[in-house]
């Protein structure tokens, strides 16, 4: 299970923070009163990370808390966690197609797909050319069967 990491030393509190795309892309399940972590990827025998038994474990700040920090100077992190290659690049995939389009030019139409990447929500989508989809990535619009 491959995780791109940050030291953050501001948060001298917490074991780790994962993002809820790689929990979910890792079929994990958290148990906050255990202090475990329950992976069950399909195929995979089931994995249990068990956490330190501090008090700390589970700590939990309101955004009204992290605003008065951040005014007070504390320095705030937003991180995603990412999938990379073998050779340590980072590579966009299209996941689906969630609408389609066409633009009408003086003498052709040019078809459009909505495009959700991979490491992307939904509603950071884009409109690609089709036949530039088509090519580069053609398994994209074989019919599920």
């Amino acid at each position: 299970m491959p995780a791109d990491l940050l030291v953050l030393g501001q948060l001298q509190e917490f074991d780790v923070v994962l993002g809820m795309d790689w929990l979910a892309r890792y079929y994990a399940t958290i148990d906050c009163g255990a202090r475990t972590v329950t992976f069950r990827e399909p195929g995979q025998e089931e994995f249990t990370f068990r956490g330190c038994r501090s008090t700390l474990f589970a700590t939990w700040i309101s955004s009204a808390r992290a605003r008065q920090m951040l005014s007070s100077g504390c320095f705030a992190f937003l991180a995603t966690v990412v999938e990379i290659g073998e050779d340590l690049r980072y590579e966009e995939r299209p996941v689906r197609i969630l609408a389609r389009e066409t633009k009408e030019l003086r003498n052709r139409v040019i078809p459009y797909v909505k495009v959700q990447w991979s490491n992307h929500e939904e509603r950071e989508t884009t409109w690609e050319p089709e036949t530039v989809m088509r090519e580069s990535y053609p398994d994209l619009f074989v019919a599920p069967s």
